[in-house]
């Protein structure tokens, strides 16, 4: 999965992010944990991940720059790129 970033411009709230990338308020906090429960602190012109990933370190990965400065705090889980191969038997 490849993370996704989302600049906030005037008028954005997390629900409007999240109806955008259908996700929930509670993904959006997981992945910007320095979010207030209520997102009332969301800065404008600052990228927040909308687009996250739960799998485990252990994966390979490479990291992803988000296109704008982030919050202190961004969860690194939003940086990481993951590449999945499939072995198949002949």
């Amino acid at each position: 999965m490849v993370a996704q970033w989302h600049t906030i411009v005037s008028g954005d709230t997390c629900s409007v992010i999240g109806s955008e990338y259908g996700v929930s308020i509670e993904q959006l906090q997981k992945w910007n944990p320095q979010l207030k429960s209520d997102c009332s602190n969301l800065q404008l012109d600052d990228a927040y991940c909308v687009k996250g990933d739960d799998m485990p370190d252990s994966t390979s990965s490479s990291y992803v720059t988000p296109p704008t400065a982030t919050p202190s705090g961004t969860t690194s889980n939003c940086y990481k790129v993951y590449l999945l191969v499939k072995a198949f038997n002949n």
